[in-house]
């Protein structure tokens, strides 16, 4: 055995010996290790460990992210005071109607969305009380803004409506603030894999708009991006960029992965944000539970220009600040903490209901259910 293997067993050894006494040193002294031995299966799995155990405060208190998710709602007061709310029979999809736990079964489903609002309503209302509810991606339009407050999945960057976590089994599951590969284990590539999204909800858009598409039109041929399908919104003139289905646990293999808006939020933001690699994207114009809109560049991510067209030029800053990144990584990590303590994400399930009573004046109220 060579000296310097010696030496990252020491390093690894003096790690477990101070798991006892402090998480911090051991998984400093670990990470140290991994720099010079990042396959090894000891020294992986300890770190994942560490990282599954070490306490770190949230990026924002409970006040904070009730404030950011009810955002304006206060506009549609006056609209909605005094008025009962009656559950349409049936359910129009992509447009706002009254929803409660004791006509749920009306509802159309749409992804997990029924649930999920069954599950937020029975966890902080009574069975019979109504709430004004959105599903989908579509953003409130002018008229449903003043409805009053109406609890939506998304809404863009300084929009109407109550953001709640909704669509769950789609944006939500599988997710822990952990990884399958270390940082030194990741290739320096970069990726992308998602479907032709983005014209469908925006009718007034054409395909020369598509912002995927003209993405993977420029840097298809150099990097590893491209369409994983057509899926239900993709045309004939997608198909040339059509690279194949890459499983998450492959993308993972590299220390860079690009994220996109289609509809609305960027659904792998999250699950990268969570690993041990780092998002290139550009400024979010859409927030969802995660709260895209507190995102800063070059610290939760590598910012692309909002025209896409600087790939190149930000892949070798990256390659050029090889620890910066891998800080940023970290960082994604432990902003993903906030949303992975069920506990807490129901008390501010309960924090957002009390908010949103006041705003229609439920509680003053008894009559409006």
């Amino acid at each position: 055995m060579s000296s310097k293997e010696r030496a990252i067993d020491i390093v690894r050894d003096l790690a477990i010996y101070n798991e006892e006494f402090s998480l911090d040193v051991s998984h400093g002294l670990m990470r140290l290790a991994a720099d010079h031995r990042p396959h090894g299966p000891l020294i992986k799995q300890k770190i994942f460990e560490y990282e599954e155990k070490k306490p770190e405060p949230f990026y924002m208190d409970n006040r904070t992210r009730v404030g950011l998710y009810i955002g304006k709602s206060e506009m549609g007061k006056l609209h909605h005071e005094g008025k009962k709310l009656k559950a349409r029979q049936g359910y129009v999809r992509s447009e706002v109607n009254a929803f409660s736990v004791k006509t749920s079964d009306q509802a159309v489903t749409v992804g997990s969305y029924v649930e999920d609002m069954t599950d937020f309503l029975k966890a902080c209302a009574k069975d019979e009380d109504s709430v004004l509810v959105k599903f989908g991606d579509k953003a409130l339009d002018k008229a449903e803004k003043m409805l009053g407050p109406v609890f939506v999945k998304s809404r863009p960057i300084g929009g109407h409506g109550v953001v709640l976590k909704l669509n769950k089994f789609r944006h939500w599951r599988g997710l822990s603030p952990s990884d399958y590969f270390l940082w030194g284990e990741k290739d320096s590539g970069v990726v992308w894999r998602g479907q032709p999204t983005g014209t469908h909800v925006n009718r007034s858009l054409s395909w020369d708009d598509n912002v995927r598409l003209n993405f993977v039109k420029r840097y298809s041929k150099n990097h590893d991006v491209g369409f994983s399908k057509l899926g239900p919104q993709g045309v004939r003139v997608c198909e040339p960029y059509v690279k194949g289905f890459t499983a998450k646990k492959e993308q993972l293999k590299s220390k860079y992965i690009v994220s996109l808006e289609g509809n609305d939020v960027a659904t792998n933001l999250k699950w990268v944000l969570a690993s041990n690699s780092v998002p290139i994207m550009p400024r979010p114009t859409f927030e969802s539970w995660l709260l895209e809109s507190q995102l800063i560049p070059y610290v939760h991510y590598v910012p692309l220009s909002d025209d896409l067209d600087d790939l190149d030029e930000v892949y070798e800053w990256c390659l050029n600040n090889d620890d910066h990144c891998r800080q940023i990584a970290e960082n994604g990590k432990r902003y993903m903490r906030m949303f992975l303590d069920e506990e807490n994400e129901k008390e501010i399930f309960r924090m957002i209901y009390s908010e949103y009573k006041k705003i229609v004046g439920l509680e003053h109220d008894k009559s409006v259910a």
